[in-house]
């Protein structure tokens, strides 16, 4: 396998890897702050409240998606590094492998 190759899959993996992960982790802060709203104002808020409320929530799950997608990429890109380098890079290799 071509070095090239083996660089582009990791790269495209890590990246899916990457955005499924932090993007599932902001999605449950996100519902995990609206829960708690919903839970600790029971009773009701105005409009304007609920309103300031879903720009903080959005904002802070929009946070940590990206402080998530922050420290999980390169975590990502040496684990599937490590795999990719099981596979013979070199024509000769390839050879003495079979």
């Amino acid at each position: 396998m071509k070095k090239e190759t083996k660089d582009n899959i990791v790269f495209v993996s890590s990246m899916l890897l990457t955005a499924g992960t932090s993007c599932m982790i902001g999605l449950m802060a996100g519902w995990g702050t609206t829960a708690l709203i919903n839970h600790v104002f029971s009773d009701g808020l105005t409009k304007g409240q609920l309103k300031v409320f879903s720009a903080v929530t959005f904002l802070g799950s929009a946070g940590v998606t990206l402080a998530t997608a922050d420290t999980l990429y390169p975590k990502f890109t040496g684990y599937l590094q490590d795999v990719m380098d099981v596979f013979p890079t070199d024509p000769k290799e390839v050879k003495d492998a079979e």
